[in-house]
């Protein structure tokens, strides 16, 4: 199947050596190796790292190369792939490891290109994803299976739910993923041996002191936030984790997320303290 594509592209760079970014309306669509795969950008996500580069602070001055494509965070289809790709099938919903690495260093031979001496990273040192199309190596792309659904869809349906619970959202939505621990009947209650967890759960969510109300996570846990890990202040001086999401998880935590359900199977070890 050939995908006929325009002849130029729009994107967002970062073309001077000062605070800000550019939209280009039409710049030159990636070109493809014989082991690369061209990616239709779908979604793409702004991380701090993209802040740092609007904001040119210290750190971008001295690792950022001006002149490139920004972003690094993307799903999208592959629609072109080389000669010699094997893995990845046109049509093929994808994302990707942004860390490039030569393929010839011993780290890359352990398979750990991310500490590459000679790593480039897509939206620092070499075109990334906030653009309409990305090129990257068969190598560094991961299939995106059908089990895990399409955040931005899911951010759509959140808008139009009167009560915005990605929590809610999974027990109607991905019901099978909770009946052991929790299920909403008819009337919209709560019910199984921890819907107590899951209602608590609910009220904090979208507060100051989570990841508010999208599909982001609250962590559960039978131990106070302060006995678990370290505490800071945030802008408005109130007592927030020092930790971030991912760090609790490691400690055993729940990280409750639509792109994480399987890790609820770790709420079995939660105790049923209020």
């Amino acid at each position: 199947m050939t995908t006929t594509l325009p002849p130029t592209m729009p994107a967002i760079r970062k073309l001077n050596d000062a605070p800000g970014l550019d939209w280009c309306d039409a710049i030159e669509i990636p070109k493809i190796g014989p082991r690369e795969v061209l990616i239709k950008v779908t979604h793409a996500g702004i991380c701090g790292t993209d802040r740092h580069i609007y904001e040119w602070d210290a750190w971008s001055q001295d690792r950022v190369k001006v002149g490139i494509t920004t972003g690094h965070e993307f799903v999208g289809t592959a629609i072109q792939v080389g000669e010699a790709v094997d893995r990845v099938e046109i049509g093929q919903r994808v994302s990707g490891e942004g860390h490039i690495g030569c393929g010839q260093c011993p780290a890359c031979r352990q398979g750990e290109g991310h500490i590459c001496e000679h790593v480039d990273i897509i939206g620092i040192d070499r075109d990334g994803c906030f653009a309409h199309y990305l090129s990257m190596p068969e190598v560094n792309i991961w299939g995106m299976p059908d089990s895990i659904p399409d955040e931005a869809k899911i951010s759509d349906q959140l808008e139009l739910m009167e009560d915005k619970s990605i929590i809610k959202w999974t027990l109607e939505n991905e019901p099978e993923n909770l009946k052991n621990w929790c299920m909403m009947n008819e009337d919209g209650e709560l019910e199984g041996p921890l819907s107590h967890l899951f209602e608590q759960a609910i009220k904090i969510e979208g507060t100051n002191k989570s990841q508010g109300k999208h599909p982001a996570g609250v962590i559960i846990s039978e131990h106070k936030l302060a006995h678990v890990c370290p505490m800071t202040q945030d802008k408005s001086g109130d007592t927030v984790a020092a930790f971030d999401m991912g760090d609790l998880e490691v400690q055993g935590h729940v990280k409750f997320d639509v792109l994480g359900i399987d890790l609820l199977s770790k709420i079995m070890e939660i105790s049923n303290a209020d």
